[in-house]
């Protein structure tokens, strides 16, 4: 996409409250024409619209007139996620692999138990 840059010399004296709203802007009476808000779109949303070739009149903030638009390449996603998996490949053999140790269960007897059995042991003494 090349460069945008949105300069108006004349800009249209009519009054956006007083246009008819519609789902893109406004519809202007006096040209016939859809005025598209373009107010709160990104570069790359107004600079798509611009380079449709369509003839177009909309409504600007005094921040997107007389600068470049700024439009980022899009990334490819199916190019990003290729190349991390090949990274991914060719560095899981880099490093040694180590298994978690197993930790060993000790089954112990419930406190009754070992009362019972402290009660039984000093019976035995005791007789």
């Amino acid at each position: 996409m090349h460069p945008v840059k949105i300069h108006i010399p004349q800009p249209c004296h009519e009054n956006w409250s007083n246009m008819t709203p519609e789902a893109q802007g406004r519809f202007c009476l006096a040209c016939q024409k859809t005025v598209y808000d373009f107010t709160q779109l990104s570069d790359r949303t107004i600079a798509e619209k611009i380079s449709s070739g369509e003839n177009l009149c909309g409504r600007f903030s005094p921040t997107q007139l007389d600068r470049e638009l700024v439009v980022h390449r899009k990334k490819s996603t199916i190019w990003t996620a290729g190349i991390a998996g090949i990274l991914g490949i060719f560095n899981s053999g880099n490093d040694p692999l180590y298994a978690q140790e197993q930790t060993q269960t000790i089954q112990t007897d419930s406190l009754a138990s070992f009362v019972r059995k402290k009660q039984a042991v000093a019976a035995r003494a005791n007789s």
